[in-house]
């Protein structure tokens, strides 16, 4: 894996709006959808709190 660090998300999920489905003390699991080839599969990462942010899309 390189010098990758610990729980920040790889790079193609970076910029992405996506749901959270679980909440612990440092960590947030997110449910996200991505594509291989053909398919599109539904993942659940788990991210550290410190490297997502709150949506603007909402914001009017």
């Amino acid at each position: 894996m390189g010098t990758v660090q610990k729980r920040t998300p790889h790079k193609c999920y970076h910029g992405k709006t996506r749901r959270v489905y679980n909440d612990t003390q440092h960590l947030v699991g997110i449910v996200l959808n991505k594509q291989v080839k053909s398919k599109i599969l539904a993942k659940m990462i788990n991210v550290w709190i410190e490297h997502i942010r709150h949506s603007k899309s909402r914001v009017s």
